[in-house]
């Protein structure tokens, strides 16, 4: 019978997946393991024996793709029981895992084998006025040179699963995941709009039937093909045409996130003039997060100053999208300012009233010993709550964070997901977690 020692984790197998922060009386406490060297839920240990909060393991063998330079996206709830996180797993195959018990337990199903090393999602709940459950997916692939579409209806029992499309298979992708970008998002009118790069190409894409047969080249919202380039996240607009659609741009070059427009029926981009904000250092990973208010159509956004410097700041504005040549940028309130050994941005928008949460990754030393902590906002952001803490286990190497950015009507949670990287785990929490209804 082996040892364990105090604040070791425990795997719970078979039902369920998690991690239990253990605390024991004193040293030779034991457990005892089964021949499998597993442990049954039936757990036996020594008296005194005190269970933690719930670190819940989503997936195990996930691809260190799901580091900084990506991470899991998700988990996007179709009720308050059920929501989808996408990934790529440790053969490089694109997975979705699924809860239909508010995120107690989770079910892995492949997507696409292949050479997958980006993907971006877009639910059809972050449109505004859009009550569908399917999760639109990008995904490129650096075997075939090519960049997919399916979609994920996370409410459905049965034919979850889309037909997969080709966006463009004439494209170069680099093997590295941090040299190609993408993103997408489903305008207000109904249409898909995808945008990609690599070292070779830019693209930008426009389809009004899931790219069934419909798939119209349009102008590009990159601007240059380079390796570690900048990023773009496109988002609705709230113009007089349903159809145009924004971005979020972080020009790495220029040291600053932009706000570009772009214009469907004109099939342009345009950037506007006053930028979101200024950032002073040219990282390739992205620190920026972003999602639609619905009550108002505005995009809100955080991001980060400088990561892992004392100077830091997490900063937020707020982006009035009504106008292809004047939108609106409002400066808001930082979240914290002057924080070392801190990174990443994971927003999410409980559409019922308006309330706004956004979990970042804080150390601890950067990269080695992160929690994951978040902040809640219930006036637009011009004042933040505490920070309150998210992951109970003790800190470790968390390299990416996302929350799904919009729970509506139908219901869900604010449960940041988070990728830790020397466990190749996703985990969410089911202790520290906003139920919203």
């Amino acid at each position: 019978v082996p040892t364990i020692r105090p604040e070791r984790y425990v795997k719970v197998k078979p039902r369920r997946k998690m991690k239990i922060p253990l605390t024991f009386p004193g040293p030779g406490a034991e457990l005892r393991v089964g021949e499998n060297g597993s442990v049954s839920e039936s757990i036996v240990v020594a008296e005194a024996v005190t269970v933690g909060g719930l670190d819940v393991s989503v997936e195990t063998g996930v691809s260190q793709q799901n580091d900084e330079h990506h991470g899991p996206r998700g988990p996007y709830w179709s009720d308050v029981s059920t929501a989808a996180i996408v990934y790529i797993d440790n053969f490089e195959d694109l997975r979705y895992t699924r809860t239909t018990d508010g995120g107690t337990t989770w079910a892995d199903t492949l997507i696409k084998t292949g050479s997958i090393n980006r993907i971006a999602c877009w639910f059809d709940k972050e449109t505004p006025g859009d009550t569908g459950t399917k999760l639109h997916i990008i995904y490129m692939d650096f075997a075939s040179d090519t960049v997919f579409y399916r979609f994920l209806d996370i409410a459905s029992d049965t034919a979850r699963l889309g037909t997969e499309r080709t966006i463009d298979n004439t494209v170069t992708i680099d093997f590295g995941a941090g040299s190609n970008r993408c993103s997408i998002t489903k305008t207000v009118g109904g249409n898909l709009l995808t945008c990609f790069q690599t070292t070779s190409e830019i693209e930008c894409n426009r389809s009004t039937d899931e790219f069934a047969t419909s798939n119209d080249d349009r102008a590009d919202v990159y601007e240059a093909a380079a390796a570690d380039s900048d990023y773009a996240m496109l988002f609705p607009a709230n113009t007089a045409d349903n159809n145009d659609a924004c971005a979020v741009f972080i020009d790495r070059s220029a040291f600053e996130v932009t706000l570009k427009m772009y214009d469907d029926s004109a099939n342009t981009w345009t950037e506007f003039a006053t930028i979101i904000g200024a950032i002073t250092s040219s990282s390739s990973i992205s620190n920026v997060d972003a999602a639609v208010r619905h009550s108002d159509n505005h995009v809100l956004v955080a991001w980060h100053r400088l990561i892992n410097n004392g100077i830091d700041d997490l900063l937020t504005s707020d982006l009035t999208v009504d106008s292809i040549a004047s939108p609106t940028v409002t400066a808001k309130t930082d979240i914290f300012t002057d924080q070392d050994n801190a990174a990443r941005a994971a927003m999410l928008i409980d559409q019922n009233n308006d309330d706004v949460y956004v979990a970042y990754l804080k150390g601890g030393t950067y990269l080695s010993t992160m929690d994951v902590v978040f902040h809640k906002s219930t006036d637009g952001m011009a004042t933040w709550d505490a920070e309150q803490a998210y992951n109970e286990a003790d800190a470790d190497d968390i390299r990416a964070v996302h929350a799904g950015r919009s729970v509506s009507g139908a219901g869900g949670h604010f449960m940041p997901a988070w990728y830790n990287e020397d466990l190749t785990e996703i985990f969410v929490n089911l202790s520290n977690d906003i139920s919203i209804a």
